[in-house]
């Protein structure tokens, strides 16, 4: 367990500081670029650990994986260029746990335990408080609809990032991996970064230096986190992963303050704060009552 613990610690902690440096070092490289650059390598290196082969059954629940896994990435650094880290993963796993509870009282019928009534409650009145700080922060530069957008990017993550957690477990039951998943569930995000390049608006010239930059950030931001939580799931339970995963907003927004790109916000600390204290009271109630799909 204590292994299990390490590797979702060392995943967050990668996926934190992968948030920061992108917007301290790669800041005028196009989002489409950089998913483009990540994700093939992270793909290749995943198709080479399974032998370029999949299982046969479950392949159109892999087609919707590849959905969903679009619209997680490409929305999540969307939003990265135009909102902190810490905002965006405290609005990314936030809405994913309400997306989460949701999708299970679809299946199991409506009623939530007081404790998890509360803690949704409390992340939906700490995502409140963040969009509040973007929308006051975009507003003296007249920047009020990138951050609207930004905004809906990170609830759409959310959303998708449940989704995800679902369609990996029933790929699990019906067979899969976690070293098949992650080497077939990328191949839509990367062909979305090629049209979002050819469709114009996002400058796709790099020199060598920003490509080795990139995809040193890219092992840091995608690869290792991914291959870490693989090892730790194969490890822990579910609400082992969950507590460490929920450290990440906070981390972010600490490892943010290092860096010279982010300016020090006290609603912002506040919204990520209350979220993180409701993810915490959450996993309180799910160990006494499990079920919700587990994090991305």
């Amino acid at each position: 367990m204590i292994a299990a613990q390490g590797l979702t610690l060392g995943a967050v902690g990668l996926q934190s500081a992968g948030k920061v440096l992108y917007g301290t070092f790669i800041p005028g490289v196009s989002a489409a670029v950089f998913i483009l650059a990540s994700f093939a390598l992270t793909a290749a290196v995943f198709l080479l650990g399974a032998r370029l082969r999949a299982p046969r059954t479950g392949r159109r629940a892999m087609v919707m994986m590849n959905v969903w896994t679009a619209v997680t990435f490409l929305g999540f650094f969307y939003a990265l260029q135009h909102l902190p880290p810490a905002t965006v993963g405290a609005l990314d796993i936030g809405a994913s746990l309400l997306a989460g509870v949701l999708l299970v009282r679809l299946r199991r019928g409506p009623g939530l335990c007081p404790r998890r009534a509360l803690a949704c409650a409390g992340i939906v009145g700490g995502c409140a408080i963040l969009a509040a700080a973007e929308m006051q922060r975009a507003a003296p530069g007249g920047e009020v609809l990138l951050a609207g957008l930004a905004l809906f990017a990170c609830l759409m993550v959310g959303v998708a990032s449940a989704l995800v957690a679902t369609l990996s477990k029933a790929l699990a039951t019906q067979g899969w991996r976690p070293g098949d998943i992650l080497a077939h569930r990328f191949y839509l995000t990367i062909a979305a970064a090629v049209l979002w390049l050819a469709a114009g608006g996002q400058d796709a010239t790099v020199t060598p230096g920003e490509l080795s930059v990139m995809l040193a950030i890219g092992s840091v931001a995608v690869l290792l986190p991914m291959l870490l939580l693989q090892l730790a799931i194969q490890r822990a339970d579910a609400v082992t992963v969950l507590i460490c995963m929920a450290a990440q907003p906070m981390l972010s927004f600490a490892l943010s303050m290092l860096s010279p790109a982010y300016d020090w916000s006290t609603l912002t600390l506040a919204g990520v704060l209350v979220v993180t204290a409701a993810l915490l009271l959450d996993i309180r109630a799910r160990r006494a009552a499990p079920g919700l799909p587990a994090a991305r």
